[in-house]
């Protein structure tokens, strides 16, 4: 599903499906709750978790968002099993993808099949192949960096019982283009981490100085 959200970073939701549709029988703070919804859940791959940490990233109350959800599912405009959100029109965009990505693939292999094979006057040992195709497999499931919500980053220190201030974390590192140093950042709660260290170092340096 990642290699065909690259292909489409975006999906179709016409006027009249706005303008028309049961949508229209909600409040307008509703409908901006939906909207948020259905970017989430077609980032997430057609599937979004619900609990409270979703509701804090809609910035509602959790009880108020227990009664949009439910209303979205009395208006069959969304689906929600075992806590598990999805939108029908999304699910039937995912299958249409899929299936345009599987009759490329299988096109690009009939023609690659018919194209003149050159003779190779060096050819690569089986073990030096199987290596270069784990290397490419391995390359192709590293996830793009993503920046964390300071609810996210919130949520982590208090996991981690530090004295982060994460706005201020967030801030420091957003302003930078969430680079460390020369290189982009690729774990951020390696950054905390890094970032809590620092902060008991300078505090443990601080006592000793008052000292």
């Amino acid at each position: 599903m990642e290699n065909i959200m690259k292909d489409k970073p975006w999906f179709k939701f016409t006027a009249s499906n706005w303008l028309s549709g049961s949508v229209q029988l909600l409040s307008d703070a509703e409908k901006g709750t939906y909207i948020d919804l259905v970017s989430m859940i077609w980032k997430e791959g057609g599937q979004l978790e619900f609990n409270k940490i979703l509701a804090r990233k809609l910035r509602i109350d959790y009880s108020v968002a227990c009664e949009r959800i439910k209303s979205y599912c009395e208006l069959d405009i969304m689906v929600c099993e075992n806590d598990v959100l999805s939108i029908k029109f999304l699910d039937e965009q995912f299958k249409d993808m899929a299936e345009t990505s599987k009759k490329n693939s299988e096109n690009a292999a009939r023609r690659w099949e018919k194209k003149p094979k050159k003779c190779d006057p060096m050819p690569i040992r089986e073990e030096e192949r199987e290596k270069r195709e784990e290397k490419e497999e391995k390359e192709k499931k590293i996830k793009r960096f993503s920046a964390p919500l300071v609810d996210d980053i919130r949520n982590y220190c208090i996991e981690r019982k530090n004295n982060v201030d994460p706005v201020k974390w967030f801030n420091f590192y957003s302003a930078k283009g969430w680079m460390i140093g020369k290189n982009k950042m690729k774990d951020w709660k390696a950054a905390v981490r890094t970032w809590e260290k620092s902060e008991d170092e300078s505090n443990s340096n601080f006592k000793t100085w008052g000292k």
